[in-house]
């Protein structure tokens, strides 16, 4: 499982003394703890599931794309820097993303196969299908691009 993994690097980057590592990873692991304890005021399992997990550190990636954007247009490489090491950190935990090409081929499909040509009907198909496999702005580029 997802959670076990995270707690077994974090406990080797706890050994080998990675400071750096060790933060990100519990920066995230509350994040997660936080979605469990969202989870159980809504009735739901406050067990998270890979999936569930994985959506936390895909929320978490993104956090942190927007922040090295933001950093970058701020003039701070310094700190745009630090957010994309988090990045990579967090990334290896996330099951690897479609290719650009793969995933114009399956978004073309997806769209021909849609009987709506409108984009909310045809961008809430191609989610539900590419959930986790790419980009939410890059798909909806996608999208806005093959239905022109």
């Amino acid at each position: 499982m997802l959670k076990e993994k995270l707690m077994e690097d974090l406990k080797g980057a706890m050994k080998a003394g990675d400071q750096f590592k060790v933060e990100v990873i519990r920066g995230t692991m509350a994040g997660i703890q936080s979605k469990a304890i969202e989870n159980r005021g809504a009735g739901l399992n406050d067990v998270l599931t890979d999936p569930e997990i994985e959506d936390v550190l895909r929320k978490e990636v993104k956090k942190r794309k927007d922040s090295a954007t933001m950093f970058q247009t701020g003039g701070r490489a310094d700190l745009a820097e630090k957010e994309l090491k988090e990045i990579e950190v967090l990334t290896v935990y996330l099951p690897k993303e479609l290719d650009a090409a793969e995933l114009e081929v399956k978004v073309k499909a997806i769209v021909e196969a849609t009987a709506s040509k409108d984009f909310p009907t045809v961008i809430k198909e191609v989610m539900a299908q590419l959930k986790g496999q790419a980009d939410g702005k890059t798909i909806s580029e996608l999208v806005k691009k093959l239905l022109a």
